[in-house]
């Protein structure tokens, strides 16, 4: 996930850090959106834990100013067993949502058009 993300991002890119399981978040995605905003290469990562599984998400964006979603599991996931990564171009305008859960916390992150979003 590591090499996926900064082969994304390329040399010299922002790292907005990696985020351990139950780890505070906020710095990481205060630096990302600041990233996104100034269209400035960088890469992020957050780690998670699942019911029987790891896994982690990641944003990265290159020069070109394009932001992408990396998704790595390892076993809950048929498309992402044997610890493949899932890369995908999110739409812009790009917003970094945080999806939560009341009793375990942080289940995930994810991009979605600003637009679009429904609050």
């Amino acid at each position: 996930m590591d090499q996926e993300m900064h082969g994304i991002a390329g040399t010299g890119a922002l790292n907005c850090g990696r985020v351990e399981v139950n780890g505070d978040d906020g710095l990481a995605l205060k630096c990302a959106r600041r990233a996104i905003r100034r269209k400035q290469p960088f890469f992020v990562r957050f780690d998670l834990q699942g019911i029987d599984s790891f896994a982690a998400n990641g944003f990265a964006a290159g020069g070109a100013g394009d932001v992408y979603l990396i998704i790595y599991g390892s076993g809950y996931d048929a498309a992402l067993d044997d610890g493949h990564d899932l890369v995908t171009k999110c739409a812009k305008p790009v917003r970094i949502l945080k999806m939560t859960s009341s009793n375990r916390g942080a289940l995930g992150y994810r991009c979605a058009p600003q637009k679009n979003e429904q609050r």
